[in-house]
């Protein structure tokens, strides 16, 4: 027996635990890279992972994520990093740790091998595969008011300026408005032609209804039973007309709202001729002298390019920690028999928390420091924590770069919200590109930047405001000006050593709205009204002359057929509610008349019978 238990029940246990402890630790890290490799779509690598039983926990020395899209960078890299499991919910299935402790983080340091990916297994990955919701509203917008180099040459321009050539090329977005508006004044007016011929017979029944109702004298009936009869006659009358109105008032109704979304509609086709002659401007390639045109032929692009990097981030966290969704539980229960209602408790817990993150040291290689911070209840379910995730982290390095970041990722009501702010502050910028390859292409090298960004993401909104100044560069243009507007901003850069920029791209109130400036626009604005402003207004004028005066004309074509559609409904439902209005108080007062005459005529026929009692 003793045999037996050595042999089948001892050895093998001793053979399972030797494994355990020999390949766990190994088996635990392949399990952890391949995770983190199917969400970031690039290596994760962890060094010296070790898992302790007592207490139950795991440590490594260093990890390193891939960035994606620069495999020879990392996303971040950690020093040691240890975190104790709850066994007592792990039996549970439930994964909980109380804190996590992270050394000598660093982000975006360089690595000294190639961080890719198979691309079939980067495509999989959960950073590559999330919905780039904001992102792509960005994209559209900004490919919608990307606008064509102008021409700054006067001479050029005056040669090559034909307004009437123009206008007949331009897709004119407003003669197709007017169109559409038409062909819903049309299918509108056919429904209006339907209620106006019902309104006409429900009309001849009005008018005949007069028509009894006036043969009806009160004076001319001699006993109560004709009076009651002729009551009873206006009773029906006052019934009949009353479910007329009725059915008007509904069609009447109708044709209001179908009038005010055509008034609404034609509203709309000033916005429709702002953005026709902004094109033709464009068209035209008439440089304007704002300051919004010159900032971004400035830096927009640079801008707009960092605005939509922090919009892909920030969709890849609203797809990666969603509203907890549990999964329907329907239990039939047996007729005539109780059922047990669950009730929240207090120490419930999620399948998934990380109640806190502490960092402790960072490195100084990489394009931030993080030196110390708390990132708090990374979790499946907010639900059931009540909390939401919170980010507070920030980095010194003396006499040389900040950092400070703080984040909020609520899940807990309907509408989703995330918000994030920034503060960085003399952090070293690789290359910077100013200007555009067609208009004086410049680069910035050795600036230091300071940045403040606040990010909001209500729901499927967002509003974010970038502000940036940039310091102690130098610049270096990479051609001669090819003429006068690239003169005077080139000698207007050159006279700094710094400037900033401020940009807020934002979609709460439905459509994006975007403001960009910075600092320089305002002295490029003034010397060039100086130099070309009054040509340039000239111009302009001929331009706008010869547009307002074909759309005017298209406009004068709408609005008198609009107008005599609108006019004739409007005529003819007035004067259906007027008639309406009118017989009904007809009828009233032919029912009040009968009604005194009925008074009258049983008070004379109780008086008739008084009288003859008293003869008796």
């Amino acid at each position: 027996m003793r045999k037996h238990f050595i042999f089948f029940i001892l050895v093998p246990l001793i053979i399972f635990f030797l494994l355990i402890y020999f390949f766990l630790d190994n088996w635990v890290e392949s399990q952890i890279e391949d995770t983190g490799e199917s969400v970031f779509g690039a290596k994760v690598e962890i060094e010296n992972l070790k898992v302790s039983f007592f207490p139950l926990g795991i440590q490594w020395t260093k990890l390193q994520v891939a960035n994606p899209y620069n495999t020879w960078t990392n996303l971040f890299e950690t020093g040691n990093v240890k975190f104790e499991l709850d066994a007592n919910q792990l039996l549970r299935k439930k994964y909980i740790i109380e804190t996590i402790e992270i050394y000598d983080l660093a982000i975006g340091s360089k690595r000294k091998t190639d961080g890719s990916l198979p691309e079939s297994k980067r495509r999989r990955s959960t950073l590559l595969t999330a919905e780039r919701t904001f992102k792509k509203t960005a994209d559209d917008f900004i490919n919608q008011i990307k606008q064509t180099t102008p021409i700054f040459d006067l001479a050029k321009l005056k040669g090559n300026f034909n307004p009437d050539s123009l206008i007949k090329i331009l897709d004119i977005r407003t003669v197709s408005k007017l169109d559409s508006i038409k062909q819903e004044v049309l299918r509108a007016s056919k429904q209006w032609d339907a209620s106006i011929n019902d309104f006409e017979t429900s009309k001849n029944k009005i008018l005949e209804i007069e028509s009894r109702i006036k043969t009806i004298d009160p004076a001319q009936l001699n006993n109560v039973q004709n009076i009651t009869n002729a009551i009873l006659t206006v009773d029906n009358s006052s019934k009949t007309i009353g479910d007329i109105k009725n059915t008007f008032e509904n069609r009447y109704k109708s044709i209001n709202n179908d009038i005010t979304a055509i008034i609404t509609s034609v509203d709309s086709v000033d916005d429709y001729v702002k953005r026709d002659f902004q094109h033709l401007k464009d068209m035209a390639r008439l440089p304007s002298i704002n300051t919004p045109s010159i900032a971004q032929l400035l830096i927009g692009n640079e801008m707009y390019k960092r605005v939509t990097g922090y919009l892909g981030y920030a969709d890849i966290a609203r797809q990666s920690v969603k509203k907890y969704q549990p999964e329907p539980e329907f239990e039939k229960q047996p007729r005539f028999e109780g059922q047990n209602i669950k009730f929240p408790s207090p120490r419930t817990y999620p399948k998934f928390w990380i109640k806190q993150i502490i960092i402790q040291g960072g490195k100084k290689e990489g394009d931030l420091f993080i030196g110390k911070g708390t990132i708090k209840n990374i979790t499946d379910n907010q639900l059931t924590t009540g909390l939401p995730i919170t980010i507070d982290v920030e980095g010194e390095l003396k006499n040389e770069r900040s950092v400070k970041i703080s984040g909020l990722i609520d899940r807990r009501k309907d509408l989703p919200l995330d918000e994030y702010s920034a503060t960085l502050q003399g952090v070293p910028t690789s290359e910077i590109k100013l200007g555009k390859s067609d208009f004086l292409p410049t680069t910035i090298k050795n600036a230091l930047m300071n940045s403040t960004i606040k990010l909001s993401f209500p729901g499927n909104s967002f509003d974010t405001n970038i502000d940036v100044k940039f310091s102690d560069l130098s610049m270096i243009f990479e051609s001669e000006p090819k003429n006068i507007f690239e003169s005077i901003v080139r000698q207007v850069l050159e006279r700094v050593n710094g400037f900033g920029v401020n940009l807020r791209m934002w979609n709460t109130k439905g459509n994006i709205d975007v403001a960009l400036a910075t600092d320089l626009d305002n002295q490029i604005a003034k010397r060039l009204q100086e130099v070309v402003g009054e040509e340039l207004i000239k111009l302009q004028n001929q331009l706008k002359s010869k547009f307002d005066a074909f759309i005017n004309q298209k406009r004068n074509e709408f609005n008198k057929f609009y107008q005599a559609k609108i006019s004739e409904v409007k005529d003819r439902i007035n004067y259906y509610q007027t008639l309406i209005t009118d017989q009904l108080s007809f009828v009233e007062n032919k029912r009040m008349e009968l009604a005194e005459r009925l008074e009258k005529e049983k008070s004379g026929l109780i008086e008739n019978k008084l009288r003859d009692l008293l003869k008796k």
